[in-house]
């Protein structure tokens, strides 16, 4: 009898919803680490038996089914299934003979995938990838949005509540896998994944169409829609597509995206990766609370803001108990990796900043309030070495330098000259809010010079908790790197 290789003994290939997360993948960090027990619900196929595919069918729905009732071992990991949370999709077809569409959703909430059934699910012998039919009986999806342009004859203006109802919702997906090796267990590794839907009906209501000024018109541009959903949905075929790809390529990863320092689209990775990990620290990643806590808010205890010597300044202001908002909504716009010494050079966008605490002048402690009305644009150079611990290379952050260019800024000091004289304190704040620019470039050094500690301690403590090559896969260890020896050549 023919002896099954270990990689071909199929265990719980997991296809959730509309989405896949792999146990035991290896670019997730969590207090959860893999089963080393094989679950009730997860029932073992062997690749080589007659009726693999209809064992492989039932395995993946048995887990699907579990999920949706809820694994403790997974939550933090896997998001629950019904209701599904969605932050938000952007569609964007332009310029073709059918559509001309810009669309943004925002928090939506998708329900129905608990009855979610796997139709078939066939794992290819040669190298293991997945074709897997699944059909969602109806689908709601529920939320936000913003629309811009056309569809065929029909114009789509407008912002407000929408929902989308879609019934018998088939998915046709394609997973591409590779084998990986931890702890004498085989996984999978999710490398690339293609979908192809097809829909028995569509119901949408976009409320407040053409800004809400005309309900008539309003009310005709939605039946238009419902009842010619399949021309509407043919013409957006390309877009759904390669939105739900997206979708379920986001969900098949964890919080961590790798990359490769010999891809030709390292920057854009890079960038995504970064922009990908630090959302998810600031949702909250359990094993990094007890290390660098929140972060939106933020919460800095106390801060020595000091500039002397200087012709334009001289002053020193202690500030406690700083809580600065809006962290959340920071935007990576660009992250480059030196491929000499493997620094970054990392340029951020935030919208809005608000900081408020106490601050201490002349002895005083008094309240302050900071807030940014228009972007903040910083670029932070981060410098770094390499070294191994536990059979990993890490990053030590040795450096950071910001340069820091802010939109707008408006200030309150409650209680300037101790509160004695408020026509005083008014002119003053009123004089730092007009001239704002000048005493920004004034503050300019100590600004970035504060800027630079706090985040050189976050970096700092988030380096040494992931691996490097959770970024890089391909990065070289220290005494590579020291040889100048390519990691390909070992």
């Amino acid at each position: 009898m023919q002896q099954v290789p270990r990689s071909t003994n199929i265990m719980g290939h997991c296809i959730l919803a509309l989405f896949v997360v792999v146990l035991g993948g290896e670019n997730y960090s969590n207090a959860f680490d893999y089963f080393r027990e094989k679950p009730s619900y997860v029932k073992s196929c062997k690749i080589y038996e007659p009726e693999f595919t209809k064992c492989s069918t039932e395995s993946i729905q048995m887990l699907i089914t579990q999920v949706a009732k809820g694994i403790p071992e997974l939550e933090g990991i896997v998001r629950r299934l019904d209701p599904f949370i969605i932050d938000d999709i952007d569609f964007n077809q332009a310029n073709t003979e059918a559509a001309n569409l810009y669309a943004h959703l925002t928090n939506l909430t998708a329900t129905g995938l608990s009855k979610l059934q796997i139709k078939e699910s066939r794992v290819s012998k040669r190298d293991f990838g997945w074709l897997t039919t699944i059909l969602v009986p109806k689908l709601r999806l529920e939320g936000h949005y913003q629309l811009n342009g056309r569809v065929l004859v029909l114009t789509l203006q407008g912002e407000g509540h929408m929902f989308i109802e879609i019934d018998d919702l088939a998915i046709v997906m394609r997973t591409k896998t590779k084998l990986i090796e931890k702890d004498g267990f085989t996984f999978y590794n999710i490398t690339d994944l293609r979908a192809e839907i097809e829909i028995g009906n569509l119901r949408t209501q976009f409320d407040d169409l053409f800004g809400g000024n005309n309900k008539e018109i309003e009310k005709s541009t939605n039946e238009s829609f419902n009842k010619n959903w399949q021309e509407f949905f043919e013409a957006l075929r390309p877009l759904i597509n390669e939105t739900v790809e997206r979708i379920l390529q986001t969900f098949a990863a964890s919080f961590m995206k790798s990359c490769k320092l010999s891809q030709p689209d390292l920057t854009k990775c890079s960038t995504e990766a970064i922009q990908k990990m630090i959302k998810e620290v600031i949702k909250g990643v359990p094993e990094f609370r007890d290390v660098i806590g929140s972060l939106d808010p933020l919460v800095l205890k106390d801060i020595a803001f000091k500039q002397d010597g200087a012709e334009a300044v001289n002053i020193l202001i202690g500030l406690s108990t700083l809580i600065v908002k809006d962290l959340s909504k920071v935007q990576v716009l660009e992250n480059r990796v030196q491929r000499n010494d493997f620094s970054f050079l990392l340029k951020l966008r935030m919208p809005e900043l608000r900081l408020s605490g106490h601050y201490k002048l002349d002895g005083r402690i008094l309240l302050l309030s900071l807030k940014t009305e228009e972007d903040v644009n910083i670029t932070t150079l981060i410098k770094t070495d390499l070294f191994a611990r536990d059979g990993y290379t890490f990053y030590n952050v040795t450096k950071v330098q910001n340069d820091i260019n802010i939109g707008k800024l408006q200030a309150q000091f409650d209680n300037l000259f101790g509160g004695r004289n408020k026509e005083l304190e008014r002119s003053i704040l009123t004089t730092i809010n007009e001239n704002w620019r000048e005493f920004f470039e004034v503050l300019r050094p100590s600004t970035t010079n504060v800027v630079d500690q706090i985040t050189f301690d976050l970096l700092h403590k988030i380096c040494l908790l992931i691996p490097a090559k959770y970024f890089l896969e391909d990065i070289p260890t220290p005494k590579q790197l020291r040889g100048n020896i390519s990691p390909n050549t070992l």
